[in-house]
């Protein structure tokens, strides 16, 4: 059953009574309900029924795909800002096109994070102008990413999630949010198998503060390229994509803890983020022959074989920056490395 969006007044006062204006101030309300909904239908809909330019243009920007089951929606006040609002819905195969940044470079030449686009995403939210909760089960997705990877698009096998927030009142303004909750999340593919749990939270600090736990179950060596941030220099990338050439890390942990702009910026005063990473088995590592030249990575050198690390890397107390001087403090090692 599709019920169309409904105002509702309270019934008018009895004759000759005064007129209650505080009764009849009320917020106009409304709700919407639906057993299914396909999106792909709405989207190609848009360009024959009328609608606002600004809808229209969105519509078209995200080409939104999938479908929509269970839907319900209610809201009270203006619809665009609702002072109160519920929503329930399951979505399968939702999809949501990426766009590249406009324009593609900063200042200084490195890319700009564009939107972020998913393809197949299967799940659950509910959600009111307090907080909400979402849950992800989603496999066989495809995440885009422009400017934040590169390549930008990557694939998983699987994405299940719990998620939750709550939400501050925003008074005359929006409501902001004030903590996120990430209660697990598994993010797997051919390249890696992680798991995280943690949360972001409001703090003194714009940027707030993060408290994140992370376990790597499994992490192919030479993969790593593809998840290092589209910023990272062309050299460094050039490293990574060309000199591990095998090797899976396992039973490796994350810590991060802290402001998010003090461990941005490695400074002084914030709680130190830990990586611990476990044990790296039989990883080789390679740059260019001997005795071969190469411009990105000079002279050759040798190739190493079957290497083998149980490696700590702590940032002391600098927050998560790791100096450009491993030398020069900041960072604790601690570690066996054998070559074969």
């Amino acid at each position: 059953p599709l019920l169309l969006p409904r105002a509702s007044l309270p019934p008018p006062p009895p004759v000759g009574l005064p007129f209650p204006p505080a009764v009849y101030s009320a917020r106009p309300r409304g709700e919407f309900e639906a057993s299914l909904i396909s999106l792909d239908q709405l989207t190609a809909l848009a360009d024959h029924v009328p609608l606002a330019r600004d809808v229209r243009e969105n519509i078209g920007r995200y080409a939104v795909r999938g479908s929509l089951a269970g839907l319900r929606l209610t809201w009270e006040g203006e619809p665009a800002r609702p002072a109160r609002y519920t929503l329930r819905t399951a979505f399968d195969g939702l999809s949501v096109a990426a766009a590249v940044a406009d324009p593609l470079l900063d200042a200084k030449g490195k890319p700009r994070a564009g939107r972020p686009g998913v393809e197949n995403l299967s799940g659950r939210i509910e959600a009111t102008e307090t907080g909400g909760a979402l849950t992800l089960a989603a496999r066989g997705l495809e995440l885009d990413l422009p400017g934040i990877l590169e390549p930008a698009r990557v694939p998983l096998d699987q994405l299940p999630a719990q998620v939750r927030w709550s939400m501050t009142p925003g008074g005359s303004a929006l409501p902001q949010l004030a903590d996120l909750r990430v209660e697990s999340l598994t993010l797997a593919n051919d390249d890696v198998d992680l798991a995280l749990s943690g949360g972001w939270r409001r703090s003194s600090e714009p940027a707030g503060s993060v408290d994140i736990n992370g376990r790597i179950n499994r992490w192919q060596v030479p993969a790593t390229w593809r998840y290092l941030p589209a910023r990272t220099g062309p050299q460094t990338l050039a490293w990574f994509r060309h000199a591990l050439l095998g090797g899976e890390l396992a039973g490796g942990t994350l810590r991060l803890r802290g402001e998010l702009a003090i461990l941005r910026r490695g400074g002084e005063g914030g709680r130190a983020g830990e990586e611990r990473f476990g044990v790296v088995r039989e990883t080789d590592l390679a740059s260019p022959r001997e005795g071969r030249e190469d411009r990105t990575f000079g002279p050759g050198r040798a190739q190493f074989e079957r290497l083998r690390t149980d490696t700590d890397i702590v940032p002391a107390n600098r927050g998560a920056g790791i100096p450009s001087d491993p030398g020069r403090g900041g960072v604790r090692r601690s570690g066996r490395v054998s070559l074969r």
